[in-house]
């Protein structure tokens, strides 16, 4: 401790007892007391204030040079400290973060905000896990598969493109899935077709190659690769050899058993009498048994219910003269045929027409493959053996028109249409 603090201590010890010495002797007062007290404790009185004053002097009068030096080195020690203070205060604001020095001068604050701000985390780029694009997983592209061009299978260059995709490995066979997938000879309009098919003539698949198509009777005017009717092509009111209905079904027949092969008229032997060469539809037609511009035929079919021609009568219809053609031609071929023996037998069966398939009820039994369709013709129950047989080739009725034919084909010996 230098001088200058122990004349202030010896200042303040002398003012301290004067006022315990006062306060004693008023003991009894107790305002005075008080009163002293709190000048005492405030140390503003009058009391601490002449004893500072006196001791101030006797230290002056005894040793001012003392004093002179002693002011001088308080002040020399008074700046070292500080600056001691100073320098401890910038350095604990540098560790702590702090902006305020120990005397709270704007100095020491803008000391400590310079120096903070040096370490500040929020400034630190270099460890800030936001800011390092190399260990950051977000920004790592070497990493990330939606990024991988290379293993995403929707980036994936075509190069597995399935066959259809690639023009050059279809093979193509010309006509397939057109018609009957067979290539028209020559590949024209006109060219030739294996038996049972034939050339349109428009037929083409997308590449533009003529194709086969099943052999089907002519039914449309400047049809071409069909079976014509050779009974219209000539006469008054030829139509160029197309089929009605009725003749389309036996026209077929020839096409399904292989008599009919070619495109052209059904094979006629005609001028000679019919015979086994002869196709169904045209022994039919040299027979008389269907219409015809040729010879002049007319109203052998079931479509021939308008005039001149009556219409059937009971009710049967046109379709019903059909269903009854449709079933005997699909019975079987040849000795299959139900219509092989008689055309009755289509009706009546096992049962011999001329006894058990008699009678209202029929004792029968009544088992023929067309029987239903033979009756429903007719207009009578199907049990009614007597009125259905008695009826069998009236023209009138729908199924008599259809068994009038097949009795005709059987009167002329035409084989093949039984």
């Amino acid at each position: 401790m230098n001088r200058a603090g122990l004349a202030i201590g010896f200042t303040i010890g002398i003012g301290l007892i004067g006022a315990f010495a006062t306060g004693c002797s008023d003991t009894g007062d107790s305002s005075a007391v008080d009163a002293e007290s709190d000048s005492s404790s405030g140390m503003d009185g009058s009391l601490d204030a002449t004893g500072m004053k006196d001791a101030k002097e006797d230290h002056e009068k005894k040793d001012a040079r003392e004093d002179k030096d002693a002011h001088e080195d308080t002040g020399d020690d008074t700046g070292d400290a500080t600056e001691e203070t100073s320098d401890a205060s910038e350095e604990t604001a540098t560790e702590s973060g702090a902006e305020a020095g120990p005397d709270g001068s704007e100095e020491s604050g803008s000391d400590a905000h310079e120096d903070t701000g040096t370490d500040s985390s929020s400034d630190t780029g270099v460890d800030s896990p936001a800011d390092s694009p190399v260990d950051s997983p977000a920004d790592s592209h070497a990493d990330s598969p939606a990024d991988s061009p290379a293993d995403s299978p929707a980036d994936s260059s075509p190069a597995d493109s399935s066959p259809a995709d690639s023009p050059a490995d279809v093979v193509t066979t010309p006509c397939e899935g057109v018609g009957t997938g067979v290539e028209a000879t020559g590949d024209t309009a006109t060219g030739a077709c294996p038996a049972g098919q034939g050339n349109t003539g428009t037929l083409k698949d997308s590449s533009g190659h003529y194709c086969c198509s099943p052999l089907i009777p002519c039914t449309i005017a400047g049809q071409a690769g069909c079976v014509q009717c050779g009974g219209n092509l000539v006469g008054p009111g030829e139509n160029g050899g197309l089929c009605s209905p009725t003749e389309v079904q036996f026209v077929a027949y020839d096409i399904r058993t292989g008599v009919a092969t070619v495109p052209g008229p059904d094979p006629d032997s005609f001028p000679n009498p019919p015979d086994n060469s002869d196709s169904c539809y045209a022994c039919l037609l040299e027979g008389g048994c269907l219409d015809d511009t040729e010879f002049g035929d007319m109203g052998f079919e079931c479509e021939d219910v308008t005039t001149p021609f009556a219409p059937f009568t009971s009710g049967t219809t046109t379709a019903e003269c059909e269903d009854v053609i449709t079933c005997i031609l699909g019975s079987g071929v040849g000795a299959t045929s139900c219509a092989f023996e008689a055309d009755s037998t289509c009706y009546c069966g096992t049962a011999p027409v001329a006894t058990s398939c008699q009678g209202n009820p029929a004792s029968g039994p009544i088992n023929g493959v067309c029987d239903t369709v033979i009756a429903a013709g007719l207009g009578f129950p199907v049990t009614d053996g007597t009125a259905n047989t008695a009826n069998f080739t009236n023209t009138t009725l729908a199924s008599g028109r259809a068994d009038q034919i097949f009795q005709c084909a059987h009167s002329n010996l035409c084989v093949n249409c039984l």
